[in-house]
């Protein structure tokens, strides 16, 4: 129905009104809500993390880890080369592995065992 059909009746031309009304407000109202909420949106805290050697070489960066979430190393097991008196397995990372919340760097750790020849 539009205005055109409408026979002069007032209250049918009160309740067209009102309908288009409030649809123009519906529609505002979602654009407004499409533009604020991205200006709104909490900004999440994102870390750097940075997986290294014994010797300072790098194994992985992970960036825009978010704060809270646990890191993790997704490469091969770090390694160390046996030299002619020890034998060397990876242990672990320094400082022990915890959820971010600041930009970090790990090393890799070993045990070593005296080899007797």
């Amino acid at each position: 129905m539009s205005f055109s059909q409408i026979d002069g009746n007032a209250g049918d031309k009160r309740r067209m009104t009102i309908i288009i009304v409030a649809t123009s407000l519906l529609a505002l109202v979602a654009v407004v809500f499409m533009i604020l909420t991205p200006m709104l949106s909490i900004d999440e805290k994102l870390y750097t993390i940075t997986w290294q050697n014994y010797n300072n070489s790098v194994l992985e960066i992970d960036k825009n880890v978010k704060e809270g979430t646990m890191p993790t190393y997704n490469g091969a097991v770090p390694i160390k080369e046996n030299d002619v008196y020890h034998v060397y397995t990876f242990s672990g990372w320094s400082p022990t592995v915890t959820p971010a919340s600041i930009n970090q760097i790990y090393v890799a750790t070993y045990t070593s065992e005296l080899v007797i020849s």
